[in-house]
């Protein structure tokens, strides 16, 4: 085996690792999308409470946030505490959020659409700010 080959090689292996989870991380952000949009019609229509639609969605995104992150800064050979410290507090921001709004929506303040408007828009707003600060990051 020539030894010149090895490193373009292993340069194409991994050049093909980054383009099967680039794939992989679009088709799961489609999903996502695709969930955001079910859940806001669930929320709209009285069919089912709004707490538990939020709650769900606000599971899946976190858990999400939290997997990419965690294995960005595994990949990058970094400590996992300050990555999780940051996403426990960002989505724990997220929950009293939801919560306020599900508080303003039972007392009357806020109609139902108005709060799922809301409870959408929080979550983009969040999910959109930790990818931009994990691609800051992985540019460094």
């Amino acid at each position: 085996m020539d030894a010149a080959a090895t490193p373009s090689a292993t340069g194409a292996a991994a050049e093909a690792s980054r383009g099967r989870r680039s794939h992989f991380r679009a088709a799961v952000f489609g999903g996502m999308l695709v969930l955001a949009m079910a859940a806001m019609a669930l929320a709209m229509s009285k069919a089912v409470r709004t707490s538990g639609v939020w709650g769900g969605l606000l599971v899946v995104y976190a858990g999400v946030s939290i997997a990419w992150d965690w294995q960005r800064t595994r990949e990058r050979s970094e400590p996992i505490a300050r990555t999780l410290r940051l996403q426990l507090l960002h989505w724990g921001a997220v929950f009293v959020g939801l919560l306020v709004l599900l508080l303003f929506e039972h007392s009357g303040i806020l109609g139902r659409d108005a709060a799922s408007g809301v409870a959408l828009l929080l979550l983009a707003v969040v999910w959109i700010y930790l990818r931009l600060r994990s691609h800051r990051a992985a540019s460094r």
